[in-house]
């Protein structure tokens, strides 16, 4: 699953060689034929429904930065099985699968039932029951999946998703071949599941909890702007009649919102959260995504009453103690952490979405090296948490340790190419041996070639002096150099802050490395650099001193 905290923009026009999380159309297959000797790496950013047979990661590494065309194809990614039956060999199949199900078990029973264990933590219990059934539908195998996930069973979860997929061909509701997308989705056959949400979602009357599920698929593989399309179809099909209601109209504006703030629309996804509470007040997933937020804006008061009020429904809910563990770790509460970390891995001995939780957080606090640690257990504890190991080599360039950094992100890219940052990172780096590297007393420097005879003299003279200073103001030594590095193109330093291009800042600091656009970056009259220069080595120094606890409102006013 992926994580909550991610953040992008996707204004204004955007660079061909990096991949962006702006939607695109979901029908047609957009793809990127390279020019030259060498492929392109995928553009990373999960295709619609019918995008990018390119992006999907089949290339090689090399040459990301080649020159692309683009080719549109409109029929490509069309249903098979949909395009040989008649309409009424489908109404009859469907008629006939829904009379045998109704006959042959009280299956609606037993899945509510099933999903209400699921919601209270009772993953044991529920993997019991429904491993019990001598002919379990598609539905209950899918939630028997989750109950197998939730107990860190991996390999159970990977065979029961397997044995779900001996349905597909032979299911016709949408809601059940949902269900084999889901399989998919959960064995990492991305495209396939893609294919079969698309198939589905044609039949007559899709229900709601495809499209839930099938921007969920989207959101984690960083598509944000499709997802809100594929949300925003399924709020128009809530009142279609469901088989497996997994999910409601509140876990659709959830995602909903989910997907404007991926996109950094603020507005709507306030707008679109708020609905969600005011829809279903004690959602869980509501609940837990509330507590989320309130995590990253230290609002420890808020997250607690939020989890108080959840675990009144849900004692067991593995991401409500997940979260609970992070609010004790925040709050440098070492043994209540230590008794909460327990209680999750308890439930889930290989719960790395625990440690990717962490990681992610201790990014928004700038506490670099800790979410290494973390990413790196996640993706020990649970070898197909490739979003963590991407976040953990994202994070080891950010505190300059470029060779673990690049393995870790090639790793990473080799198990799931449609991560946006892997590939836009990887891309980056592959440009830096246009950049020249010059090592004054306290910093190791990169310029671009074509302007770093010109700015060297200006740009060592500044940052030492600056750094000097600053240091002797504050008492406090940093130790070791720091890195500095000035990008003539705007795109290529918001990449290196974040992954995406569209950031608004002009610089930005890690601890131990400063990013910031060149004087050729900007127009003519509108940048002063220097002023840029020494705001940020001034943040390098209060982070040192604080061990990066300084709040961030006080780094920005003491680097004005």
């Amino acid at each position: 699953m992926k994580s909550e905290i991610r953040t992008s923009r996707c204004e204004g026009s955007l660079p061909e060689h990096y991949g962006n999380q702006c939607g695109t159309p979901r029908s047609g297959i957009l793809g990127l034929r390279m020019d030259g000797r060498r492929t392109l790496y995928g553009a990373g950013s999960f295709p619609g429904p019918g995008l990018a047979a390119s992006r999907f990661g089949q290339q090689t590494r090399e040459v990301r930065n080649a020159k692309c065309e683009v080719q549109t194809t409109n029929d490509e990614r069309r249903s098979v099985s949909a395009c040989s039956r008649s309409r009424f060999v489908i109404l009859f199949l469907t008629l006939f699968q829904a009379m045998t199900r109704a006959v042959a078990q009280p299956s609606e029973s037993v899945s509510s039932e099933a999903i209400l264990m699921l919601e209270r933590g009772e993953y044991q219990e529920t993997s019991e029951k429904l491993a019990a059934l001598p002919n379990p539908d598609p539905f209950q195998l899918r939630l028997l999946i989750e109950a197998h996930d939730s107990l860190g069973q991996f390999d159970q979860a990977q065979a029961v998703a397997r044995r779900l997929l001996r349905f597909r061909g032979s299911v016709v509701l949408p809601g059940d071949m949902a269900q084999v997308a889901y399989a998919l989705w959960y064995l990492q056959r991305w495209e396939d599941a893609n294919q079969v949400y698309i198939e589905a979602s044609e039949e007559t009357a899709p229900p709601l909890s495809l499209f839930v599920d099938w921007g969920n698929l989207y959101l984690e593989k960083f598509n944000p702007g499709e997802a809100e399309s594929i949300f925003g179809d399924g709020l128009k099909a809530k009142s279609a009649p469901d088989t497996s209601p997994r999910w409601g109209e509140a876990d659709a504006l959830l995602g909903l919102s989910k997907s404007y703030r991926d996109q950094s629309k603020s507005g709507p996804a306030s707008q679109t959260l708020e609905a969600a509470i005011s829809l279903e007040p004690e959602n869980l997933r509501v609940l837990a995504y509330q507590a989320t937020l309130a995590l990253q804006e230290e609002d420890w008061n808020q997250v607690a009453e939020l989890l108080e009020k959840g675990f009144e429904k849900a004692p067991g809910s593995l991401e409500l103690l997940e979260l609970q563990c992070a609010l004790t770790y925040f709050t440098e509460s070492t043994e209540e952490f230590e008794k909460a970390k327990q209680d999750v891995l308890k439930v889930n001995p290989r719960d790395g979405g625990l440690y990717e939780l962490l990681g992610d957080l201790s990014v928004t606090k700038r506490r670099q090296e800790e979410a290494v640690e973390f990413y790196g257990k996640a993706f020990e504890l649970d070898p197909s948490k490739w979003s963590a190991l991407a976040s953990k080599g994202i994070n080891l360039l950010r505190l300059g340790r470029e060779e673990e950094g690049i393995a870790a992100l090639e790793e990473s890219y080799a198990g799931d190419p449609y991560n946006i940052w892997t590939v836009n990172t990887l891309r980056l780096l592959d440009s830096l041996d246009r950049f020249r590297v010059y090592e004054t007393p306290h910093f190791k420097i990169r310029l671009h070639q074509e302007e770093a005879e010109a700015l060297r003299p200006y740009v060592e003279d500044l940052l030492e002096t600056s750094f000097v200073y600053l240091q002797e103001r504050y008492a406090h030594q940093v130790e070791g150099k720091v890195v500095f590095e000035m990008y003539t193109d705007h795109e290529d330093f918001a990449v290196r802050t974040l992954g995406m291009p569209g950031l608004g800042a002009l610089g930005a600091t890690f601890g131990r490395v400063v990013a910031m656009d060149s004087p050729s970056a900007r127009p003519k009259g509108q940048f002063h650099w220097a002023s840029t220069l020494r705001h940020e080595v001034a943040h390098v120094v209060t982070l040192s001193m604080s061990n990066t606890r300084v709040p961030r409102w006080l780094t920005e006013g003491l680097s004005m």
